[in-house]
């Protein structure tokens, strides 16, 4: 995404509401708005997870036909939240598109199908669940969220890896109801019965929503890879006299 570049006096650049997605600076009368995307990882103990089960909605099993419909989905849940609102209803559109095909040819890492699901009333998709599969090593280091190579073929039947939570998608008209809560449900209970016991998600740094739905759901916030806290534990302490 492009900076945004708003002509201003500087007295009205310092009335400006924060959003931590921008990056916010000020050249000559301008305000310059630059997308500083910043992702925390939260972690889900499947195991004592108190989730609602069966669902309020109909929740089935993701289908192949289900994928088309996705990109209006994806366009409906996230118009609202910054930066995603911020672009064109076109490049929205090819975002979304870009986004989810990445995740369905496993880019994101491997898909786990028997985990993904939808909510549905009538004919109308209302919200999504797609799972994936990350490498194993430690969720608080940035090398864990990429494979860097073959997924191994046996790695579900080994339970291996971390289950991700990549896209929890619910209608923007629908918020509320607890629709994301009964996907996230429908897929812990199928991850459990693979073997796994915990679930990775991440969510983005000024998306208080998603933030606030982490934590009820009983999601535990993880440290931030890049944080200078945590660069700091990982040194050797110095010899003191």
């Amino acid at each position: 995404m492009s900076p945004v570049r708003i002509a201003m006096s500087i007295e009205m650049f310092h009335r400006l509401p924060r959003n931590p997605a921008y990056k916010y600076e000020y050249f000559d009368g301008n305000a310059v708005l630059s997308p500083r995307p910043r992702y925390y990882h939260a972690l889900l103990d499947m195991e004592s997870a108190q989730l609602p089960f069966p669902a309020k909605v109909p929740v089935r099993p993701l289908k192949a036909t289900d994928w088309p419909s996705l990109p209006g989905l994806f366009q409906s849940a996230f118009a609202r939240h910054l930066p995603f609102s911020a672009l064109p209803d076109t490049e929205r559109r090819t975002t979304a598109e870009a986004a989810l095909e990445t995740t369905r040819t496993g880019g994101d890492g491997l898909l786990i199908g028997p985990a993904c699901f939808v909510a549905t009333e009538g004919t109308q998709l209302l919200g999504a669940s797609l799972i994936t599969l990350l490498p194993p090593g430690d969720p608080e280091e940035f090398s864990t969220f990429a494979w860097g190579g073959e997924v191994p073929a046996d790695a579900l039947e080994r339970a291996e890896g971390w289950p991700h939570l990549t896209w929890i998608l619910v209608d923007g008209w629908e918020t509320g109801r607890g629709i994301g809560t009964a996907l996230l449900a429908a897929s812990v209970l199928v991850l459990r019965q693979m073997g796994y016991n915990d679930l990775l998600s991440t969510f983005l740094l000024g998306n208080e929503i998603s933030a606030m739905w982490h934590w009820r759901c009983g999601f535990r916030l993880l440290s931030y890879p890049g944080s200078f806290r945590r660069r700091l534990s990982q040194c050797d302490a110095p010899d003191l006299p």
